[in-house]
């Protein structure tokens, strides 16, 4: 899993145009989409809201894709 956040919410690392227009659509800058995406962790409150409201992922799901588990997720798997 070379690019866990892009894949979680779709957009392909290849595709400058799609990560650009994901990055509009969400109102986050690609560096902090790309940030995000190469240190694997998980948007900050703010951009996890955008996240789940515009691409209707929610945090769960991107914990799951990227694998990140805490002990909340742990208990609802």
């Amino acid at each position: 899993m070379n690019n866990p956040f892009f894949e979680a919410v779709g957009i392909n690392e290849n595709d400058r145009k799609q990560l650009q227009k994901i990055s509009r659509l969400l109102e986050i800058p690609t560096k902090r989409l790309n940030y995000y995406n190469e240190n694997c962790i998980l948007p900050h409150k703010e951009d996890m809201t955008k996240i789940q409201r515009k691409l209707k992922i929610s945090k769960e799901f991107l914990m799951l894709r990227m694998g990140i588990f805490d002990e909340r997720l742990k208990e609802l798997i």
